[in-house]
Parts: structure tokens; sequence; C-alpha cells
């Protein structure tokens, strides 16, 4: 072996934090070889499950990410229009972009053959300015494991939420407030009771503000934006399991056009004689015992240039608990982002659990995993 490169967050997973400068996550496969001249030699490229692209030199020295990450990029789905000459370099390819080509046509230019919806011819221009660096002398340490990488879940003390308590005097989603991710926060949330309801209380940032375009109330988390709140209801459940059992539940709150909707997943009913519902994909299929509409909650939604704040109170009969509730009880908080139409996800992050990121499979994304959710403690 030659060289190494980091790359935490590999093959086709959805769990890695947002990006910085250099970083790479995701590859799947190399994509081709194209010349750079000179001292540079050729250059190859990775595929990235995010809407990415990413060149190396020969003896490891990472060049440039193409496209974008589609977490943080507007993507090429959403172009209005197409024509020669048009820059495709910050527009994210979006995941599952697969089978992308890298090479030199017949008068010797750098060639990129990629998309996912269109089939686009791209001239990747600059490799000819490439210029290796003078060197200097390194110092390598061993760091400690970066915190992304233990989920919150692991991480101790710190996992608890603390709710606030009766009454709900102003300003109390200041003092119980909790931002997330910790890299780069996009999102603070605080816990609450009335005593008759759970409170969430969220703002996030957003260029598109609370938008969702779907018209099926069973997959509001598809094809939009929505806030997801997880919760266990029973806390006498393993804490490690990595299924639902009886009283694990997922509230999904989405906007309408009369306003929004709390729609609740209940994943495993010891006490229905109904169908479950299956959610199915050519990768399998995942059943929810029942999907219902939460009438009796009550939302409100302060839309503003860059983002929103959204207050749920949801009667704690409906998340299956006893109004004086009190002590721990497990759960998690997210935000799932839509594209700049509101048709589809883009992206997902939760408070706790790193791993639900997975924005381009239906079974996938109404799976949950108890295991890697937090603590909320009354």
């Amino acid at each position: 072996m030659r060289w190494t490169y980091p790359n935490p967050f590999p093959a086709n997973w959805h769990n890695s934090p947002m990006p910085r400068d250099g970083d790479i996550q995701h590859t799947l496969n190399v994509e081709g070889f194209a010349s750079a001249g000179g001292a540079i030699g050729d250059v190859f490229q990775l595929n990235g499950n995010k809407g990415t692209r990413y060149l190396f030199t020969h003896d490891g020295l990472f060049v440039a990410e193409l496209f974008g990450d589609m977490r943080r990029n507007p993507m090429q789905q959403n172009l209005l229009q197409a024509e020669r000459g048009l820059r495709l370099d910050r527009n994210s390819l979006g995941d599952e972009c697969f089978f992308g080509w890298l090479g030199e046509g017949p008068d010797g230019r750098a060639l990129q053959i990629v998309g996912k919806d269109a089939l686009n011819v791209c001239d990747v221009r600059g490799l000819d300015s490439l210029v290796r660096l003078e060197g200097a002398p390194i110092k390598i340490a061993v760091p400690p494991p970066p915190l992304e990488m233990i989920p919150p879940a692991e991480r101790g003390p710190a996992a608890t939420v603390r709710a606030g308590g009766f009454g709900l005097t102003p300003g109390w989603e200041k003092i119980a407030g909790h931002a997330f991710p910790e890299e780069a926060p996009v999102a603070t949330f605080a816990i609450g009771n009335t005593g008759a309801a759970l409170v969430l209380w969220i703002s996030v940032e957003d260029e598109t503000p609370f938008e969702n375009a779907g018209g099926d109330l069973n997959t509001l988390f598809h094809t939009g934006d929505a806030i997801d709140l997880r919760w266990a209801a029973d806390p006498e459940l393993p804490s490690g399991r990595t299924r639902p059992g009886p009283g694990d539940q997922r509230f999904v709150i989405a906007p309408r056009e009369d306003g929004a909707v709390v729609v609740r997943y209940v994943y495993v009913d010891p006490e229905s004689t109904a169908e479950p519902i299956a959610f199915a994909s050519p990768t399998g299929t995942e059943h929810v015992a029942r999907v219902d509409r939460i009438d009796a909650a009550k939302i409100t939604i302060a839309r503003r240039k860059n983002g929103y704040t959204l207050t749920a109170s949801i009667p704690w009969s409906a998340l299956g608990e006893p109004s004086q509730i009190g002590g721990l009880r497990r759960g998690d908080v997210g935000v799932v982002f839509g594209d700049a139409s509101g048709s589809r996800v883009v992206r997902r992050c939760y408070y706790f659990d790193p791993g639900s990121q997975e924005v381009s499979d239906i079974p996938s994304e109404v799976r949950i995993n108890p295991s890697q959710w937090g603590e909320f403690r009354f």
C-alpha cells in the first residue's frame, strides 16, 4: 500500500455528518481517469453517494470535489432549463447516482458523463492549472475519536434532555433548548410538559421554510419538510432494542394547506386485528401496525426569511402516557428537509440518532431503531 486517505463514512451508508472541505463520504467506486498534464499526471475519480464526485492524484492528494452534497447544494433535477454551456459544478447529482464516467475525448479534453434523471456530457475544466506546492515538515499526532463518530445515545449523561415543567412560562424554550447537529446546528428544540400535553418547540434554519407538497398522509416524511418526534411510551422495554416494540411511536408534523398535520405511526399494536400497513420498495418491506392523524394536536407555525419556528402540543393520551408523567422516557427529535420545490426529501438530521439519514428508500425512511434514541427527563 502506497497511501491512504481518511474515509470514515464509506459505502452506501447514511450516517455521516455534514462534510467539511476535503472530506470524502460514501464512496462507491472509481469512475475513470483524465490527464492533468505536467508534474501532476493523471487524476482519477471516485463516486460519492450524496451527489458528489471526488478527484485525486495517483499519489493520494485530494484535488477537488465536483458537483456537491445534496444536503447543502441545489440538485440538478430541479433545474428548470438545460442548455449548452450550463455550469453544473455546484449542483448536486442527488443520492444513488451511480455509474458515472471520467475520461478524455478524441481532442484530449477531460469529459464527464454523469446524471441520474438525465444523461449529461460535461467538460471538466481547470485540470491543466493544477500545480504541486512545496512541502514542509508535518507533525502527526493521534487525535481522540471525533465526537460526531460517537452516537449521542452512547455519550453518557449528556444524552439526557431535561424537559420544561408545568406552566411553561415565557422563555422556557431558551432554558430547555438543545441545538443539533453538533458540527453545524440547523435546529434548536425544547420538550415541555403542560400537564395535559407534551409540548415540542423547535426552530429550524431553512431557506424554503416548511414546504411539503406530498398528497399522501402516510408518506409525508418522504415528500418535503417535516418535524419528526420519536417516542417510547414503555420505559420497561430494553433500551438496546433495534426493532420497535409496543409503545414505540413516531409523530410526523408536516405542513398542509390549512396549517399543519400530526401523523402518528404505531409500529406494534398487540390489540389491533387489522392488517399492518406495508411500506415497500425493491429493497424490501417495512410494516407499521397503524397510521393515524392526531386531530387533537395543536400546531402553530411562524415562518421567517430563512427558517421557521414550530410549536406542537400533543395530548399525553395520544402518546399512550398518563397526564402525570415523570421520570425518564426515550425518544428523539429530528428535522426532515425537502428540496426547493417541497416535493422530495434531501436531508434528515436527528438530535440523538446519526444513522437516520436515508432519503431515497421509503422502507428505510419509515424504519426506526430505538437503540439509537436518547433520554427525556420529566
